[in-house]
């Protein structure tokens, strides 16, 4: 899996990282987003989502590390009764 990486100046302040997303059905179609969708959505990286954010295809924005060396691992999971899609980054 590769990085994404994310060029922000050398500041000493916390650096973040906007995601956008789309899901598709078996055809390739784009599902549009809506409740019923948004609700079977998780992150690792905050315990809260924002219902609204994800409602317009994003995700929430991911903390960046500080360090040059750091890596953050990301994962995003959708379950509902019929299967389960994961898929995470790394976010450097």
């Amino acid at each position: 899996m590769e990085p994404i990486t994310v060029a922000h100046a050398r500041i000493r302040r916390k650096c973040w990282c906007c995601v956008a997303f789309v899901l598709k059905d078996e055809a390739g179609r784009m599902k549009k987003m809506d409740s019923n969708l948004v609700s079977k959505l998780k992150v690792n990286w905050t315990p809260k989502l924002s219902r609204d954010i994800l409602l317009e295809g994003r995700l929430p924005d991911v903390r960046l590390p500080l360090l040059v060396d750091d890596t953050k691992y990301c994962q995003v999971l959708f379950t509902d009764n019929k299967s389960v899609v994961q898929f995470g980054f790394h976010a450097k």
